[in-house]
This record gives structure tokens, sequence and C-alpha cells, in this order.
């Protein structure tokens, strides 16, 4: 039964159940709610009432809101001390609940809000219930009861997006601190992230399962380049395991598989001896392997003297500014993406420790040694590409650089610059020609 009543501001309150708990009151130490507060009581005629009447629940001698929070808060804040309401004596907080989360409001509410009131949902039912009621699909509301219960009294700060990951990673210690610690605005590259990195994890333990399966091999390392053992095909899907051993086992033997992933998912590569024996395009192969192995070897060697020299003086006080001059002129001027920020600091845990300086030149010495099998291929003289040589050329400017700040190269490392120096040149006066 409705009733249209003069009521007092000061008998107004928020709608609560029993215990205390308030419902359906936004969070007014927001900015966005303490600014749609002022815009309300500015829109208010010279009575200080707004023109539609709040909506109040009679609860004793005092009334609990409805629908109108912030018109009460605008009132209350002009100093209105009576206004017209509508009483509805048979609402109950639950009713009051579902209507308010069902329909849409004058003001958006803000995610936190929103996740607040559909949490309250699930006192008063199942996830099926909270899905009906708000429109979520009820594997999200099973992950929001989740999440609610891991989050104990943290779940009033969170949103929706935060309580679906942390029900969603529920038994993964590492996956939840990630997801609770994670800013607001980058929360969602965490959970994709996350979930890339189960996904891997998924699909290794499927194909190590069918691999069990069908008594297939399965070994840690890609050490067969060289040797009699040759590549022979690459699996995409554990089903597909058995047809491709089968085929390869025609023409190979001694089968065995080894266990990659990149940005598309997990594979198989099988490698395996050739039946037929060795051929000259075996021999051919492996002469070509032998001498990308070399190369590389010798570029690992420079690769290690660049990270002790850079290291050691990263870890002194000025992070090693005035140790090397000419490399640091070369970085300030760098823009390093976060890619490359956060390999420098796997790769060189101290600069954790130091200004901003040595994050950037770690970064950007990271960055020049991403694709050492690419430039061993430039090097060894199996590729021409004009990318590749342009980066080989400035790994090589960074070396003297990094040399002319004191680092020392052995004998063996000076006569393989000196190589690479020929190579490149040899590349651009093809270019020219």
């Amino acid at each position: 039964m409705l009733e249209l009543k003069r009521v007092r501001v000061a008998d107004i309150y928020p709608l609560e159940d029993e215990y205390g708990n308030k419902f359906l009151s936004r969070d007014y130490s927001l900015e966005a709610n303490k600014k749609y507060v002022r815009e309300l009581a500015a829109s208010f005629g010279p009575s200080g009432e707004p023109d539609e009447q709040v909506k109040l629940i009679r609860d004793g001698d005092v009334y609990r809101i409805k629908a109108g929070n912030s018109r009460v808060m605008a009132m209350r804040e002009l100093g209105t001390e009576e206004c017209w309401a509508v009483i509805d004596s048979d609402d109950t907080v639950q009713s009051v609940l579902e209507t308010t989360v069902r329909t849409d409001v004058k003001k958006t509410y803000e995610d936190i809000e929103k996740s607040r009131y559909i949490q309250q949902l699930a006192l008063f039912g199942d996830d099926q219930y909270v899905s009906e009621v708000s429109r979520i699909n009820i594997e999200d509301a099973a992950k929001m009861r989740r999440g609610r219960a891991l989050a104990a009294d943290k779940a009033d700060q969170y949103t929706l997006d935060r309580l679906y990951a942390i029900g969603e990673f529920e038994g993964d210690d590492d996956a939840l601190e990630q997801i609770m610690g994670a800013k607001e605005t980058n929360l969602l590259a965490v959970v994709h992230s996350l979930r890339s990195k189960r996904k891997v994890e998924e699909d290794r333990a499927a194909f190590i399962r069918k691999a069990e399966d069908l008594h297939i091999t399965i070994e840690p390392n890609t050490g067969f380049n060289n040797g009699p053992m040759r590549y022979i095909c690459t699996c995409e899907d554990p089903e597909d395991m058995a047809a491709d051993y089968m085929a390869a086992s025609v023409d190979y033997k001694g089968i065995v598989g080894v266990m990659g992933n990149n940005w598309s998912g997990v594979y198989v590569m099988f490698y395996g001896e050739p039946l037929s024996g060795e051929t000259e395009e075996d021999r051919m192969r492996a002469e070509r392997n032998r001498i990308l192995d070399e190369v590389c070897t010798c570029a690992e060697a420079i690769d290690s003297a660049l990270e002790i020299f850079i290291g050691g003086n990263l870890a002194q006080e000025d992070g090693g500014r005035a140790s090397m001059p000419a490399l640091y002129e070369h970085i300030d001027a760098a823009l390093v993406d976060d890619y490359n920020l956060t390999e420098a600091f796997e790769r060189f845990p101290e600069v954790a420790k130091c200004h901003a300086g040595p994050i950037v030149f770690a970064a950007m010495f990271c960055r020049r040694y991403n694709s050492l099998n690419n430039y061993g291929n430039f090097i060894a003289g199996f590729t021409d590409s004009w990318y590749i040589a342009d980066c080989v050329k400035d790994s090589v400017e960074f070396i003297d650089l990094a040399v002319s700040d004191g680092m020392d190269l052995d004998e063996g490392a000076v006569e393989f610059i000196g190589k690479v120096r020929a190579r490149i040149e040899s590349v651009e006066k093809d270019g020219e020609e």
C-alpha cells in the first residue's frame, strides 16, 4: 500500500538488515558521488526538495530509503527539514534489492557499488537466483560467491571483475596474490596473463598424458640439430600424436618428441634418425648447424662478458653512471617498452635497487640480444636480411661503447667481432650495388 506523506529528513535512514548491514546506499566517499550529490542539490527549487519524491519503507518511528539515497543526501546538504515522500509499507529488504539491481538508475552505479549490490543478493539465494536477478551468467555468479568468500573483509572494496578472477583462481595462492595486489587499470592484463600461463600448463599436461598412453618419449631439450637426429614434424594437438608418430615411423627410427610453446599454444616437435642412413643433405645440414653453433657460442661468450661488466657497474652507488659514460649517453635517449623493462628486471635483479637510468640501460642491452639465433644465421652467412643486419650492427656498436667504457674482450672475441664487421660491410656493399 502506498501513501504520500510529509516526513522529517532527520527521520530518514539507509535501508539495512537486522544485523546492521546497509543496502542500496552509494559510497559517498567517492568523488564522483560527492559531485553527483552537489549537482542534485543545485537542481532543487526554492523549497529545497526534489521534483520526484523519495520512496521509503516504514520502520517503526523512522523510515528506510527504498529509492532516493542521493536525493536525501542532497537535502541534508541544503539543510532541508521536511520533504514529501512515497511510503510503501509492504516492501522487504530482498524485494527492494532485487528491484534496484534489475532496473537502471538515473546515475549509473560505480563499479564498486554495483559489486556490493550483487554481493548482497547472494545473501538471499543461490547462484541461479543471483544470475536471474542481476543478469550475470551463472558461472560468474558462482565465481563471485567464491571470490567473496576468499576476499573476506576486503570483498566490499573489490569490483565484480576482481571477484570473478579470485573465484576463478581459487587454490592458486600465487595467482590470488597477483590478482588482489593488481592495480584496477592493470587487473584485466594480469588475469589474461594468468589464464595464458594456466592454459600452457594444462596443454603441457595433456601432451604428457597422451605421450605416456602411447609410450612416446618426450625429451626436455632441443639438442637434436646435430648428429643423426633430424626434425620430422610438429604436432599441435595431443589427439594427433598417434597419427603423426605412426607417419614418422615409416622413414625414421628412435623418434622422440620435444615440447615447446609460443603465443599460439603448446606443441611437440618430433625428431628421429632416418632409416635410409645419412645423405648428402644430412651432411650439409649438420655442417650448417655446426657453423651456427660455433657462431652462437662466440656471441654468447660476449653476451656473458657484457652481463658481468654491466652488472658489476650497476651495483655501484651511482648505478654505474660515472664508470659507463658512453653507454649512459647512448641509453638516456632511448625509448624502452614495458616488455624489455620486465626482462631487464629478470636479468639484472640489482637494477631494482637503482634509479631509472640503469633500468632503461639494462633493458636496452637485453633488447639487443633477444634474437641470438637470428643473429647467428646472419653472421654465419645463411641469411642476408636487412632487418637482422641492422640489429647486428646495433649490437656491435653497443659492444664498442662498452669497450670504450672499459670492458675487456679476449683475443677470440676481438677476432669474432672483426668477422661480424666484415659480414655487415659485405651485405651493405651488396645492397648498394
